[in-house]
């Protein structure tokens, strides 16, 4: 059986695990969204940035923030320009957004890894590659 192929998505959440909206994150494993729109419409999904790619402004960059990694399906991606949403998929990494950056750049494809050192000083605006 072949191997789905998965994405990591780069997001955060406040100290108490909690999203903009108020949903609550796990610190690991599953996670799905209890009101999944696949519209290519932001809400009704859950939210981040594919291999740590785009809108690096919507990450909490406070020192209190947790971030997270999600390994999710890439098939279920939805675009957003800027950032990507999903109905589920499987929390690999929490801690500080600094940490989640390190793991997310020692996994991601060759492609994604030299599209965020490029990003270097671009990671808090709009397409930067927050990751960097």
């Amino acid at each position: 059986m072949a191997r789905r192929k998965t994405t990591l998505v780069l997001r955060t959440c406040t100290a108490e695990m909690k999203a903009h909206s108020g949903f609550v994150w796990p610190e690991s494993g599953p996670v799905e969204c209890p009101d999944w729109n696949p519209e290519p419409v932001c809400g009704a999904g859950l939210h981040g940035l594919a291999w740590g790619v785009g809108d690096g402004g919507l990450l909490d960059w406070s020192a209190e923030a947790k971030g997270l990694v999600v390994e999710v399906e890439t098939g279920l991606l939805v675009d957003l320009q800027g950032k990507v949403k999903f109905p589920r998929g499987v929390v690999v990494f929490c801690g500080s957004l600094s940490d989640a950056c390190k793991y997310l750049l020692e996994r991601c494809p060759k492609a994604y890894r030299e599209a965020a050192v490029q990003g270097l000083g671009q990671a808090t605006g709009y397409s930067g590659a927050a990751s960097a």
